[in-house]
């Protein structure tokens, strides 16, 4: 099969041309009754005379499974019970791994991958426990000629790399680090990609004698953008020197613009003290950084890379954070907070940059977030677009002041509310949003975020709006708007009117 630069479809002009993803492809193949479809060739023959050859975009290497009913045994049923019939029991499903060897008729030949911008990979292990698969597959023989010597240098496995996947720009890579056989052996491709500008790194620690090695080698990935660690917890020794190593992973890509760290549960050590073992004399450049993590204790060795921050989404942090930031002029214009407390009120006072405040809190901690405490801070600021949940508006609603405070937000346009649930009160709540909202004045949109339960609510209230004989109300209309959850599309606020 082709992989070259697409055909126009047949149908229309010459300059129309069709890249049909490799997933539809699979799905197709599926919905016509191919099963798993390891030979997408026989798909594309079914579909050659409508769509031109397939563009390869994404690659999935990991372990699939398929299950297969238990066996059945002959059981003979008491008379009383069965009437001394035989019945049949089936045991339980039994799960198979097969390995996915899809890409070895995609990458039969010498034709080159150019097309592909992303590569996943959940899983190595069928590399080792499959190796016929590496000689049929012309992708992977480099792992071949590394295990058998027969690439003794960079520039070689640098040449070779290149001629695969040369446009590869993103990977995702669910990591259990198993020392020479498979991982660190991958990892060396990713220290030569010439074009890898995102990497997403789910990391299981481990205190083993190949850890400090292989993040040597993660440590030598250059030319990234973004980067997102997903750390897993870890009760041994060997997490500080896996955050050293992430550290130097960040200080080696000096481009970085774009930073998450994601901690399951609470991990021996805090994950921001990673920013301990980047420079502070050559500080990372961060545009976006995402934390969601539970920080006990503030790393303020962290401020220094903040300084260039347009964008802060953080679950929860002590409250000499926001301190160190405001005494060190950091004022960040968009915020996504997952508690409210004193320390974060007196940080939004003095940031005249915000444009933006996302509130996305549990159900305690409430008593900073009305009028006397984060009202009070927002309405001094220049603030665009409040978003919080439900929950929390009701609890803006029982304060008396809200309406001054809002209206006290002189460059306020948009509220947003997420409702999580559909329980009993939405519709009264929707409406009672609608008229705080409508007496705001015609500038200030409303934005419902939820899922097929709570459209139904919106549209109800929308109805109402369009034939209300309140004139604040009936102009709201125009700026109602509801998002569903589920595609993060905002629909239309009067398709139905």
């Amino acid at each position: 099969m082709n992989l070259g630069t697409p055909r126009p479809m047949r149908r229309y002009s010459q300059y129309s041309l069709v890249e049909l993803p490799v997933e539809l492809l699979l799905q197709i193949g599926r919905q016509m009754g191919f099963g798993d479809v390891q030979n997408l060739r026989l798909v594309c023959k079914h579909l050659n005379d409508i769509f031109a050859p397939t563009v390869l975009s994404h690659i999935h290497l990991g372990d699939r499974s398929y299950k297969t009913p238990g066996r059945e045994y002959l059981t003979w049923g008491f008379a009383s019970y069965n009437g001394g019939r035989p019945s049949y029991t089936r045991g339980p499903d039994i799960t198979v791994p097969r390995p996915s060897a899809s890409l070895r008729d995609l990458t039969s030949g010498h034709k080159s991958l150019a097309f592909v911008k992303s590569l996943t990979v959940s899983s190595l292990e069928w590399l080792v426990y499959q190796p016929n698969l590496l000689k049929q597959t012309n992708l992977f023989q480099w792992l071949q000629f590394v295990r058998n010597g027969r690439f003794r240098g960079d520039g070689l496995v640098r040449i070779h790399w290149q001629g695969k996947l040369p446009n590869l720009e993103s990977v995702k890579w669910d990591i259990e680090i198993d020392g020479p056989n498979t991982s660190v052996l991958f990892l060396k491709v990713f220290i030569l990609l010439p074009s890898l500008k995102e990497l997403h790194l789910s990391l299981k620690p481990c205190d083993n004698e190949h850890l400090d090695s292989f993040m040597d080698r993660l440590a030598r990935v250059s030319g990234l953008q973004t980067l997102t660690l997903h750390l897993r917890r870890s009760y041994t020794g060997s997490y500080e020197n896996y955050l050293r190593g992430l550290g130097r992973l960040i200080a080696n890509n000096p481009d970085l613009v774009n930073l998450r760290l994601v901690c399951d549960g609470k991990a021996t050590l805090s994950p921001l003290r990673l920013f301990h073992h980047v420079p502070a004399d050559r500080p990372a450049k961060l545009k976006k950084l995402l934390l969601d993590i539970d920080a006990t204790t503030s790393e303020l060795d962290m401020i220094p890379h903040l300084r260039s921050l347009q964008s802060l989404d953080i679950r929860r942090v002590p409250s000499n954070f926001w301190e160190a930031l405001a005494l060190n002029g950091i004022f960040i214009p968009f915020l996504t907070v997952g508690e409210v407390n004193g320390a974060l009120c007196e940080y939004l006072l003095l940031n005249t940059n915000l444009v933006s405040l996302t509130m996305l809190l549990g159900y305690q901690n409430l008593s900073h977030i009305g009028s006397h405490g984060l009202l009070r801070a927002l309405k001094n600021t220049n603030v665009v677009q409040i978003t919080t949940s439900q929950h929390h508006w009701a609890k803006w609603s029982e304060d008396a002041d809200i309406e001054v405070c809002l209206e006290q937000c002189a460059k306020l346009r948009k509220i947003t509310v997420i409702f999580e649930k559909a329980h009993s009160p939405v519709y009264n709540d929707i409406e009672a949003m609608a008229r705080i909202v409508s007496r705001l004045g015609d500038k200030i949109s409303l934005e419902i975020s939820g899922e097929d339960g709570i459209h139904r609510n919106f549209r109800k209230v929308f109805r109402k709006c369009r034939q209300s004989e309140d004139y604040l109300m009936k102009s709201l209309q125009q700026r109602l708007v509801f998002l569903d959850l589920q595609d993060q599309e905002s629909s239309s606020s009067f398709p139905w009117s």
